[in-house]
């Protein structure tokens, strides 16, 4: 019984490409408890080195198997660097003075209407330099819309809260930790929620722009998901292929009254 058990997980191994590399006795008992395994696949390589059983001290039954192993870190998509302002951080009561007391309030300065544009413009991009100056930030590619500076707090205090409790694992850093999860989604729940109200407003009468976000909102973002990245192009044209060409077949089969099932145009 046990020469056939080892036999089929000898062939399991085999039919899905696994190599066991832990040759030695895991257990105090004997025989190999603990696998280490990697595909045989070049497209998929994992090199195991320095592998070595160590007979625990603990009171664990189990041995200690340690090895090294490299493989490739895939990082995230570069981040885009962006320019803004922050302007809910303005002071309005100093902008509103500084407003009153620049050049667009005299009229003496308005000669005719090309000036008095150039003068506007002039005048309030050199007071919004000075009260939300023009700073860069990092973004990532396909970062939400919606996400803002008091999204991104809520998540780093939460991510802080995290990791505190990961450290201390006490009952003062368990609340901390729930009140910070709370009040992040709190945060997010209502920016996302501002955010498509707002877009949804701004969309009324117009028929495609709602629709697209209300597919946006269903997950069902065609633009997105439209074009599959992650296969080969010779692939994907074969799928296609085949698509249309059961789809053509199953058009002019024959339906279940012999007749096809293409609707003829009358």
């Amino acid at each position: 019984k046990q020469w056939y058990q080892r036999r089929v997980a000898v062939g399991t191994f085999f039919f899905f490409g696994l190599v066991q590399h832990c040759k030695s006795k895991t257990h105090i008992a004997g025989g190999i408890l603990d696998l280490i395994m990697t595909r045989t696949n070049q497209c998929d390589p994992l090199e195991i080195t320095n592998l070595e059983t160590v007979e625990s001290m603990t009171k664990s039954d189990h041995f200690l198997v340690k090895f090294d192993c490299s493989f490739l870190h895939t990082t995230g998509k570069e981040r885009i660097v962006k320019t803004g302002r922050k302007i809910k951080d303005i002071d309005i009561d100093a902008f509103k003075n500084d407003i009153q007391s620049s050049k667009i309030t005299d009229p003496e300065h308005f000669k005719d209407c090309n000036s008095a544009i150039d003068l506007y413009n002039q005048e309030l991009s050199r007071l919004l330099d000075l009260h939300a100056p023009i700073m860069e930030f990092r973004v990532s590619p396909h970062q939400s819309k919606w996400v803002d500076t008091n999204v991104q707090e809520a998540r780093r205090k939460r991510r802080k809260a995290e990791r505190d409790h990961r450290r201390l694992n006490s009952v003062e850093s368990k609340d901390k930790l729930k009140k910070a999860v709370k009040n992040a989604n709190a945060v997010i729940n209502a920016r996302r929620d501002e955010y498509y109200r707002n877009r949804l407003k701004a969309s009324d009468g117009n028929k495609k722009d709602t629709y697209n976000i209300v597919n946006q909102l269903l997950d069902k973002d065609l633009k997105r998901s439209m074009i599959l990245d992650n296969k080969p192009a010779n692939e994907l044209c074969d799928e296609m292929q085949k698509f249309f060409h059961d789809k053509v077949e199953k058009v002019y089969s024959p339906g279940r009254n012999g007749h096809s099932a293409l609707i003829p145009l009358l």
